[in-house]
């Protein structure tokens, strides 16, 4: 029998409602909607109509328009995050709408080699099942970035929403779920457990504001979607423009430290908190007798028979005891002690 035939055994349309809350079906009554008007309009909160699509993990039930009357805020959390993630919370991924039950057994046995301790490094206590069933029942919905906001999209992401305790729960993979992925470049695609949504969210970056807008069933979940035949080339250029910007930051914060070498024309260096490494490099067939290092509390002279090779002003003081040079094959190794360690030089 399948679920709609099920469902229209039953006497009352509020029994027909829970039946299908419990398996993870969102249902919004116009009594619900009633109620949900009049505590935002007392909050001074506004409602707006996003209208999404439901995947449901078992392949043989059709893909679900879906509409929700979700919150708008003026406060600038409420503007930055997703709406519909947190009516989804609360609508299709909360304890109160499913009936199935964390498997505490595959939360514990994720932790078996974790142990938790305290700011002064005792052990914590042990966490109770109930502690535990509570936590991981309480409705959080997880957000997967299907495609970014992008100029070429005018910054119209799509949004994977899911249970994000759904493999806890049990819950079935959603294939479905995981094609869409797929198609949008993501190889090996993500594993989705339970019934997803797919979203739309329009990013306003000059007011930090984002809201939802309509993803429709149809025209946005065929393969020949306009947003699936740009999502790849869109993923990948987004990705670039991420790895980009992370060698820069990387660039800024690590000149000279953890072994990147900085070159300065004569020489090179690199740095720990504790001390300046200086590579030098030297002519062919240099003897040992012709060089002279000159160490100075903030310079360094480096003499190549008795003529000026290299003369280096440093940014703080170094230990003048503590500093040394080696010939290795064609370069000059100079390790100097910072006269105050455990910070960074620029």
């Amino acid at each position: 029998m399948s679920r709609e035939d099920k469902a229209d055994e039953f006497e009352t349309e509020q029994d027909r409602c829970e039946w299908l809350r419990e398996r993870g079906v969102i249902i919004e009554t116009a009594e619900d909607r009633r109620k949900q008007k009049q505590t935002l309009s007392e909050t001074g909160t506004t409602t707006n109509k996003v209208l999404f699509v439901r995947i449901p993990w078992d392949s043989s039930q059709p893909l679900q328009q879906c509409e929700a009357y979700v919150k708008s805020d003026t406060t600038t959390k409420e503007l930055l995050e997703d709406p519909l993630s947190n009516f989804l919370a609360q609508k299709a991924f909360s304890s109160s709408s499913s009936s199935t039950e964390v498997d505490l057994q595959l939360l514990l046995s994720q932790q078996t080699n974790t142990t938790l301790l305290s700011s002064d490094g005792a052990a914590l206590p042990k966490i109770s099942d109930d502690a535990l069933r509570s936590v991981a029942e309480r409705g959080s919905c997880e957000i997967f970035r299907l495609v970014p906001a992008v100029p070429s999209n005018e910054y119209n992401a799509i949004h994977v929403y899911l249970d994000e305790v759904g493999m806890l729960k049990r819950f079935p993979l959603n294939k479905r779920a995981s094609d869409f992925a797929f198609r949008a470049g993501f190889n090996p695609p993500p594993k989705f457990y339970g019934d997803v949504y797919l979203g739309r969210v329009k990013y306003d970056n000059r007011m930090n504001r984002r809201h939802n807008v309509p993803f429709l069933l149809g025209s946005d979940t065929d393969p020949s979607a306009a947003w699936i035949q740009k999502a790849v080339i869109e993923n990948l250029k987004h990705q670039q423009q991420a790895n980009i910007s992370s060698d820069i930051i990387q660039q800024q914060h690590s000149v000279g430290e953890d072994g990147i070498r900085k070159e300065e024309g004569l020489y090179s260096w690199t740095q720990t908190l504790e001390e300046i490494e200086i590579v030098v490099p030297l002519p062919d067939k240099v003897d040992r007798k012709q060089i002279s290092v000159l160490f100075h509390s903030k310079r360094i002279k480096v003499l190549l028979s008795k003529e000026i090779l290299v003369e280096i002003e440093f940014f703080a003081s170094i230990d003048t005891d503590g500093c040394t040079w080696t010939l290795e094959r064609k370069s000059l190794i100079l390790t100097c002690e910072k006269q105050d360690g455990g910070v960074s030089w620029p």
